[in-house]
C-alpha cells in the first residue's frame, strides 16, 4: 500500500492491478483507519466478496479471504510484523495455493489521523454525485435538443407547400341529399367541388335536422350535398388549412317503395269502395299497434291507410281512430277533452311524438357513451338509431351509419395486435 489506502482493479494505475474481465477497472479500496483496514467496493459489476458474502464496505479481520472475480487475495495481519510492517505480514504464495489457489499480500501503511475515514468517504461520495449530476446534465440536454428538432420538423411538414389533408373517401347516391362529415373548424370559408357539376354544398343553418345532428356530435361538423351526374371528384374545404375529401357518386340503387303495390291499388279507380275501406282499417289498425315499437314504421303505413281512406273517414274509421288516440294519451283523448272531429293528422302528430321521444332518448345515451370513451356502447346505440330510423334518405339515419362506420373502424384499431415497436 502507498500511503493510506490500496485501489484494486484492472486499471494499471490500480496499487494492486489484477488481469482478469471479471474485475472492475476501479474495483474495490482498502483504507487504513488507525490500527483497523476497511474494504469498500467501488461500485463494481461483480461485486467484492469477504468470505462467501459480497459486502460493500467491511472492517478486515486477520485471514479474511477477499474474493474479486477470479482472484482470491488472503489478509494477514501478525502481531510480530507489526513494528516493521504496520500490522501486516506478507505470507508465501503456496500456502495459500492449497485453500484458494491463488494469494496476494496486503501491506501496511502508516497510521491514519482520526476522521481521516470520513473524509475519504466524504470526498468519494462528492466525486460520484458530481458524476452523476454530470450525466443527467447530459440526458436532459439531449432530451430537450430531440424535442425542439421534432417540433421544427413538424412545422416544417405542417407549413410545407399548398398540399391539403385528404379526410377519406365517401361514397354517394344520386336522387336525394345526404350528409357528410368534415373536421370542426369554425373558419372554413370556402368549398369547391370538382368538378363543378358533381354535387352541391349547401351549408343553410336553417335546416333544423342538420343542426340537431351538428349538436349531437361536437367532435365533427355536418354540411349537406346533393349529388348530381354520377362521376368521382373532390370537395376542396379552404380555410385556415385546406382538407380535401375525395367523392364517388354512383346512380341511386333502384329499390321499390315499401308499399308501391298497397299505394298503386288505393288509387286505382278500378278498386272498389268497400276494398278500399276494409283496406284502410286494416291499415290503420297495423299502425296502431307498432306506434311503441316502430314508430317510423307506423307513419309509413298510416301513408297507406290514409291513402285508401281518401279524404273522408267513415263511421267505422273514426272509431278506429279514437280507440288508437286513447291507447297513446288516455288522457288528452278522454269524453270530456275529446276533439269535435278527428283526422289521421292528429293520430300522425302523436306518432311522430313517440319516434322524436325515442330519437332523443338514443341521443342522450349516445352522447354519454361519447363522454365515457365507450366504443361498444356508441355502436350498440347508433345501430339502435338506424333500426328506429330505416330509411336512408332521413338524415338522422345517414349520420348514424357514418358514425358506426367510424365506431366500427376504432373498435378494430384497439383489437389490432401490437408489433414490436405497439403498433
Amino acid at each position: 500500500m502507498q500511503g493510506d489506502t490500496l485501489l484494486i482493479g484492472r486499471e494499471q494505475e490500480c496499487g494492486l492491478m489484477l488481469d482478469d474481465p471479471g474485475v472492475s477497472k476501479r474495483h474495490a479500496q482498502i483504507i487504513r483507519v488507525e490500527n483497523e483496514y476497511i474494504i469498500r467496493d467501488q461500485g463494481s459489476v461483480n461485486g467484492t466478496y469477504v468470505g462467501e458474502h459480497r459486502i460493500t464496505h467491511h472492517t478486515l479481520r486477520d485471514g479474511d479471504r477477499i474474493k474479486i472475480g477470479k482472484h482470491d487475495l488472503l489478509f494477514r495481519a501478525e502481531p510480530d510484523a507489526a513494528a516493521s510492517s504496520g500490522g501486516l505480514a506478507t505470507i508465501p504464495a503456496t500456502q495459500a495455493a492449497g485453500a484458494a489457489g491463488l494469494a496476494r499480500v496486503v501491506e501496511p501503511a502508516p497510521f491514519a489521523q482520526p476522521g481521516w475515514m470520513e473524509e475519504q468517504i466524504a470526498a468519494i461520495q462528492a466525486r460520484e454525485q458530481s458524476g452523476r449530476r454530470t450525466i443527467s446534465w447530459i440526458l436532459n440536454g439531449v432530451i430537450i435538443v430531440g424535442i425542439v428538432v421534432l417540433l421544427l420538423v413538424l412545422f416544417v411538414f405542417d407549413n410545407s407547400g399548398p398540399g391539403a389533408t385528404n379526410l377519406g373517401v365517401v361514397t354517394l347516391e344520386t336522387g336525394y341529399p345526404q350528409v357528410v362529415f368534415v373536421p370542426e373548424k369554425p373558419e372554413y370559408t370556402k368549398f369547391e367541388v370538382s368538378p363543378p357539376d358533381l354535387l352541391a354544398v349547401s351549408l343553410d343553418d336553417g335546416d333544423a335536422e342538420i343542426a340537431e345532428l351538428r349538436a349531437t356530435d361536437a367532435n365533427f361538423n355536418i354540411i349537406k350535398v346533393v349529388p348530381g351526374s354520377p362521376g368521382e371528384g373532390t370537395i376542396t374545404i379552404r380555410g385556415q388549412r385546406d382538407y380535401v375529401i375525395s367523392v364517388r357518386v354512383i346512380p341511386r340503387q333502384k329499390e321499390d317503395e315499401p308499399y308501391a303495390d298497397e299505394l298503386a291499388k288505393a288509387k286505382s279507380p278500378d278498386t272498389p269502395d268497400d276494398v278500399k275501406e276494409k283496406a284502410a282499417r286494416l291499415w290503420l289498425q297495423e299502425a296502431g299497434n307498432i306506434v311503441y315499437e316502430r314508430p317510423y314504421v307506423a307513419l309509413e303505413r298510416l301513408d297507406v291507410a290514409e291513402a285508401y281512406a281518401g279524404n273522408t273517414l267513415s263511421d267505422a274509421l273514426q272509431s278506429d281512430l279514437v280507440r288508437i288516440l286513447r291507447k297513446i294519451d288516455p288522457v288528452a283523448y278522454a269524453d270530456d277533452k275529446m276533439p269535435s272531429a278527428l283526422t289521421l293528422e292528429d293520430l300522425r302528430k302523436e306518432i311522430k311524438k313517440k319516434l322524436d321521444g325515442q330519437w332523443r332518448g338514443l341521443r342522450l345515451r349516445y352522447s354519454q357513451a361519447a363522454k365515457q370513451a365507450d366504443l361498444n356502447d356508441r355502436a350498440a346505440v347508433l345501430k339502435s338509431m338506424m333500426t328506429l330510423i330505416p330509411d336512408k334518405r332521413d338524415f338522422r339515419y345517414q349520420w348514424a351509419k357514418i358514425n358506426l362506420e367510424r365506431t366500427n373502424y376504432a373498435i378494430a384499431q384497439q383489437r389490432r395486435p401490437a408489433g414490436p415497436w405497439g403498433g
